[in-house]
């Protein structure tokens, strides 16, 4: 499938692909076991992308066009979410990690605008994180579709090169000490207590990247 989404790249449809493995949560009762995540340059390029198959095994090997008809029919499509960009760390400053820790928050109501304003504060905690090397990367996501009151309205995410370092920073996520460097006047937990009254946790995942475009 790697060599699809390559293609796609090549042409300008597609930013970029990746696969993720979900590790949790996993099991049987799971509503997932992989993700694919697809990044677009813009809404231009999410609505031109040609679904047809034939154009999109074109070039690939009888070989590898069973390899690809096979993978589509040992998986069922669960469901499919659009985000934006919200923010996050550049290309010069994000490094690679296989890795990613996600927590999905809802704004309260009414609050959406003082939480966009309170993440956008964050930035220069975040970066620091990537300074002291707890964390590779990190950005945030804002739901486009579908829209509900019961699912999340940001999504935070935060790369790592090792599961150990997602571990050690994931009981909870702790930037205190980044917090502490860029703005000694407020304390970690006034810091979370500003978060908890502006915005409700609706759960989190760990996922582990199988396979990219280059």
């Amino acid at each position: 499938m790697e060599k699809i989404h390559q293609g796609r790249k090549a042409k300008g449809e597609i930013m970029d692909w990746f696969l993720f493995q979900s590790l949790y949560p996993g099991g049987t009762d799971a509503r997932y076991d992989y993700i694919t995540v697809t990044y677009y340059k813009s809404g231009k390029e999410l609505g031109s992308t040609e679904w047809n198959w034939e154009a999109m095994t074109k070039g690939l090997t009888p070989a590898e066009i069973e390899i690809a008809n096979n993978a589509e029919k040992t998986r069922n499509l669960i469901d499919r979410h659009l985000y934006s960009f919200f923010n996050g760390c550049d290309q010069a400053t994000c490094k690679p990690g296989k890795y990613l820790q996600l927590f999905a928050n809802r704004a309260k109501p009414g609050k959406t605008g003082a939480y966009e304003k309170f993440l956008e504060d964050g930035t220069a905690m975040r970066l620091e994180a990537i300074k002291s090397g707890k964390i590779q990367a990190w950005s945030i996501w804002k739901r486009v579709y579908p829209g509900s009151p019961e699912l999340d309205s940001h999504t935070a995410v935060y790369a790592y090169d090792s599961f150990e370092a997602l571990l050690k920073n994931s009981a909870p996520v702790d930037f205190s000490a980044e917090l502490k460097k860029v703005k000694a006047t407020q304390t970690w937990d006034d810091f979370m207590k500003q978060m908890n009254e502006l915005r409700d946790f609706a759960g989190s995942e760990m996922w582990e990247q199988v396979d990219s475009t280059q």
